[in-house]
């Protein structure tokens, strides 16, 4: 699984696996984002949901389409946020819409623009290569829409 440190608290990354899930607990993660949407290959978020709360940390699942991110998912993604109390592991299939999202939901409130989150996310390995992530990021953080 791929993997990158965005703060103390919130690791991004890829899809785990199991023993992926056995390994965060052990780090002391007490919870999981999944953005990834049914029907994407080798996706089953119920079935990720039920391994990880068998291993006592809390699981949320918000579908996010990478072509067509919305408002409403951002503000999904910090109410989870909001309520796991400790290190947090957010992922998608490869980790680009887990960092885009993550980053933005704890985009400080003023005087951080889209050209620092994308340096912030290049730094952690999650280039944000895709035009409609791009779009998304500049509307919320440059406040353009």
């Amino acid at each position: 699984m791929n993997r990158g440190k965005l703060s103390d608290r919130i690791s991004v990354g890829g899809q785990p696996d199991d023993q992926d899930l056995k390994n965060l607990k052990a780090e002391g993660f007490a919870g999981v984002i999944n953005l990834r949407r049914d029907g994407e290959p080798n996706a089953d978020a119920a079935r990720d949901g039920r391994a990880a709360q068998a291993l006592g940390m809390k699981y949320f699942h918000i579908p996010v389409n990478s072509a067509d991110p919305q408002r409403a998912q951002l503000d999904a993604v910090k109410a989870a946020l909001g309520q796991i109390n400790g290190p947090v592991f957010v992922h998608c299939q490869g980790g680009g819409r887990a960092c885009n999202m993550a980053l933005l939901a704890t985009a400080p409130a003023s005087g951080y623009g889209s050209q620092q989150m994308f340096d912030q996310a290049a730094a952690a390995g999650f280039p944000v290569t895709n035009p409609a992530f791009q779009q998304f990021i500049s509307a919320v953080l440059d406040k353009k829409g």
